[in-house]
């Protein structure tokens, strides 16, 4: 993957900041810019797309639970990393608060940097401290220290995003499988099979039985392919 410059960095943050000006003034409304924590040189590949992916889909799946409507929004996505901004109607303290609450879900959310400017341009803070990603500790100290290498929070940022990824993926598939026995209990006829019309030969059940006992196996799906991903490298 290519390596960002810091002219693209200086650019990009330059170019951003210009435009979030622009966003203010034309909407005159809290305005959220949401990029991630990467640490080194290469700032988008598919680890990094993946952690975008996931961080845009919880911000706008929030404000629209909080029924906060978007006015506007928009990828500011370059080669010194993934971003969008959004212009939200609603007020800027408590936009901020649900930002908080995203950055601090779980680990993935640990490289996810929203931040929301009010009206009038003003950055508002987060209230508390962000921990380091490797140590757990005050992150100010361990960034403004560089105590930990760049190397280093490669290497963790990655495992966090395959961590995430690996468990996700793991649930899609145990509700895929789940799912797959629940349209084929309702397929009918099938002789001497449970459907929805009838039991089949199998006197001890029926579809709802059935139901109850596809919904038990889904933790079981779930751990077999957690299984093959520790396992699939073994001869």
């Amino acid at each position: 993957m290519p390596e960002v410059t810091l002219e693209q960095v200086l650019f990009a943050r330059e170019t951003r900041a210009r435009r979030q000006q622009e966003l203010l003034s034309a909407f005159g409304m809290p305005l959220v810019c949401f990029t991630l924590n990467i640490a080194g040189p290469v700032k988008v590949d598919a680890y990094s797309r993946y952690a975008f992916a996931e961080g845009r889909a919880r911000l706008i799946e929030g404000l629209k639970t909080m029924g906060w409507p978007v006015l506007h929004s928009e990828d500011i996505s370059c080669e010194a990393g993934f971003g969008l901004m959004a212009v939200v109607n609603a007020k800027a303290e408590a936009v901020k608060r649900l930002c908080v609450q995203l950055e601090e879900r779980d680990s993935l959310g640990r490289l996810f940097d929203m931040d929301v400017l009010a009206p009038d341009g003003s950055k508002l803070e987060r209230g508390s401290e962000r921990k380091c990603l490797v140590c757990g500790q005050p992150g100010r100290g361990c960034a403004s220290r560089r105590v930990h290498p760049v190397s280093e929070l490669q290497a963790v940022t990655r495992r966090v995003i395959l961590e995430h990824k690996r468990l996700a993926d793991s649930e899609r598939i145990a509700s895929l499988a789940v799912q797959s026995l629940l349209d084929e209990v309702c397929a009918a006829p099938k002789p001497g099979l449970v459907d929805r019309l009838d039991h089949g030969s199998h006197r001890e059940m029926d579809i709802f039985t059935f139901n109850a006992s596809a919904a038990a196996l889904w933790p079981y799906f779930q751990k077999c392919f957690l299984a093959g991903t520790v396992t699939r490298e073994e001869p």
